[in-house]
């Protein structure tokens, strides 16, 4: 992802406007992508040329099961490639198999978007230590973790995007939310750090979302920072 500022065609429609063109021949690894904001962003990046690959968490899933294979016809209707890898993020051996997968299928992981992620409310005082440890584990020790597999071959090549996703929430917090809180703080001050050492070699955002956010206004946010950040990348 060089720093030429790629040729930008914009269209509209009755929800916002997209940037197209910006990701032709890239490959995208989205965590968390069967449903919410990661199929809206997996989707953003098939739009935009990208081949997808999609994770999901079987035990994430359980409600609707066939949800990361709808996303994948979803980007294959855009005439890109898709890749589905079933992966819960916490888990060391599962994310290698997850980033081999990929790498076999589309060669190389030029965007990788750490999105996989919940919450469960509840008070600190009387929160389930396993409870806490979950939701560290799936957000930031997953993206530490899938970050860790891929970043490599960015380096190797001397190219590539990074984007975690955080949330206000780690800055203002909020009841019932203390877990989630420590953990997104923890994702905005690894992105931090590690950027400013890897910024040469692979550019690093942090996403902060509202809780609120649609999938709509996700999709125009990251198209927006995608096209107005690629002459930032070495």
């Amino acid at each position: 992802m060089g720093c030429a500022t790629p040729s930008i065609r914009a269209y509209a429609n009755d929800e916002e406007c997209y940037v197209t063109g910006v990701l032709e021949g890239r490959t995208a690894l989205v965590t968390g992508a069967s449903r919410g904001i990661g199929r809206a962003i997996a989707l953003a990046f098939a739009r935009e040329g990208a081949d997808v690959a999609i994770n999901y968490a079987r035990q994430a899933d359980t409600s609707d099961p066939e949800a990361a294979a709808g996303v994948a016809s979803e980007v294959t209707a855009f005439g890109r490639r898709s890749l589905v890898v079933e992966a819960d993020v916490a888990i060391e051996a599962a994310v290698r198999s997850m980033v081999e997968r990929v790498h076999a299928e589309f060669g190389r992981v030029d965007i990788l978007v750490n999105n996989a992620g919940f919450v469960t409310l509840s008070l600190v005082e009387t929160m389930e230590v396993d409870l806490w440890d979950q939701i560290i584990a799936t957000h930031l020790r997953g993206t530490f973790l899938v970050t860790r597999m891929v970043l490599p071959g960015m380096l190797e090549r001397g190219n590539g995007r990074i984007i975690n996703i955080a949330s206000q929430i780690g800055q203002i917090g909020r009841p019932r939310f203390a877990h989630y809180a420590a953990a997104k703080a923890g994702i905005v001050g690894f992105t931090n750090r590690w950027h400013a050492r890897w910024a040469r070699a692979a550019c690093w955002s942090t996403v902060s979302r509202q809780v609120r956010s649609t999938p709509a206004s996700c999709r125009r946010r990251l198209a927006n920072r995608l096209s107005t950040t690629s002459a930032h990348c070495h």
